[in-house]
């Protein structure tokens, strides 16, 4: 279509702008939260990346010591999928979306998903790269530190080894019967366990 911009709302001019951030330096509050090995006072963002849906989740350290969050599921809702699926107006959504739950969760932290490579078709497996790399430019850009997780090593950080290939079916179920995590997205319960791998691990000095 003729005319039609790609640009998200709330976009910069020009992306090469935002090697030009600096970033700012680490209070001494959090560098003395992340030697304490504690995750009080964290508000970490989990991202279970989805080409259809991504799942998202908020966890924060209640007053017993355990974790207590919010967690749904988002993606593209406009009329023009056709659009959408270009690839420059389809990552330029994906930062702006990123960006968008940056401003309303306003986490101290993220935990990524890592996307696995090889396993589905060749145009697929570079769909899903780019993504990741729009995801982690804009928690970059919006000076969120984030950690990687594999699909098996978030699985072996909440339920041990031998865990890291249990199916997603399983991993929803172990989430509501351990932590009473349900939601009709899947995305968002994995979301929601990325995030308590985090937790887990930052609380253990990890």
């Amino acid at each position: 279509m003729v005319g039609m911009r790609s640009t998200p709302p709330h976009a910069p001019a020009t992306y090469a702008d935002l090697a030009l951030k600096a970033k700012k330096p680490e209070s001494a509050a959090a560098a003395a939260r992340r030697a304490a090995g504690t995750p009080r006072g964290e508000r970490i963002l989990g991202l279970d990346l989805g080409l259809e849906w991504t799942g998202w989740s908020l966890l924060v350290t209640s007053k017993s010591g355990e974790p207590s969050g919010q967690y749904g599921a988002t993606r593209y809702a406009g009329k023009d999928k056709q659009e959408f699926n270009k690839g420059g107006y389809r990552l330029a959504w994906w930062m702006a979306e990123v960006e968008r739950l940056v401003r309303l969760l306003q986490p101290t932290r993220a935990a990524v998903e890592d996307y696995i490579l090889g396993t589905v078709n060749p145009r697929t497996s570079a769909t899903v790269a780019e993504m990741g790399g729009v995801v982690r430019m804009a928690l970059w850009a919006n000076e969120v530190q984030y950690r990687v997780w594999g699909p098996s090593a978030w699985k072996k950080e909440l339920w041990g080894e031998g865990r890291g290939n249990i199916r997603k079916a399983e991993v929803v179920q172990r989430a509501r019967e351990e932590w009473g995590v349900q939601h009709e997205k899947e995305d968002a319960v994995e979301a929601y366990c990325v995030a308590r791998a985090e937790w887990q691990a930052i609380r253990d000095g990890r």
